[in-house]
């Protein structure tokens, strides 16, 4: 397998637009990525393993331990005509523990093959780029960028109006400010892109430099 995942002299890309007066937006080929060829049960087994390891248990019900009040036995054991009893926090009171519930303590992580983390972005990459659903943006302008007012004019022929994955060189605290707002755009950075992050976007977008830090992954 190689160690390069993007070819250094690559040449690979085709519809180049202006989407603002002084930024062009590349849309990529596919030959820009090396495709591993990779199996679609295969790359189902990374993105359902990404899936299962983002998931977190929140379901978490009371045993009849955890629930609050008092240990006192509610009547004496023998004389009374009733069933015999020994706490009110017994599942079968209103009020009391519940039996057999989901709890907290579930793990849904699942153990991924490492040599495969990084061939199935490559293989969902290429097929996106196949598409034309991925892009690179040229130089941005270096003023009034700190503004989410100026980042939707600057990449308004380029977004989808669903969802936008946008891939930084590093992370860039004021992007993640003018950006928090728009439930349609995602941000990460090369280094954080993952399979799942670029299978479930509609539209990828390569801000300057984050091609040059995706390309030293191994």
């Amino acid at each position: 397998m190689a160690k390069k995942v993007i070819p250094k002299n690559s040449s690979a890309k085709i519809a180049t637009t202006t989407v603002a007066a002084s930024v062009n937006v590349t849309t990529l080929d596919e030959k820009i990525f090396i495709n591993p060829e990779m199996s679609l049960k295969t790359l189902s087994q990374v993105l359902v393993g990404q899936q299962s390891n983002q998931r977190r248990a929140t379901a978490h019900i009371k045993h009849r331990g955890d629930v609050a009040g008092t240990t006192k036995k509610p009547w004496r054991q023998k004389g009374t005509g009733r069933a015999r009893v020994g706490t009110r926090r017994n599942p079968v009171w209103r009020g009391g523990g519940v039996v057999f519930g989901p709890t907290n303590a579930r793990n849904f992580s699942k153990k991924i093959n490492q040599q495969l983390i990084l061939p199935a972005l490559m293989a969902i990459l290429c097929s996106k780029a196949n598409r034309g659903e991925v892009l690179e943006i040229g130089e941005l302008p270096t003023a009034g960028m700190n503004k989410t007012k100026a980042w939707l004019s600057l990449l308004s022929g380029a977004l989808d109006p669903t969802k936008n994955l946008i891939i930084m060189a590093s992370n860039q605290p004021a992007l993640r400010l003018a950006m928090r707002n728009l439930s349609s755009i995602q941000l990460v950075t090369a280094k954080q892109l993952n399979a799942l992050s670029a299978a479930t976007a509609r539209r990828i977008i390569f801000l300057p430099g984050a091609l040059t830090v995706l390309q030293e992954r191994k």
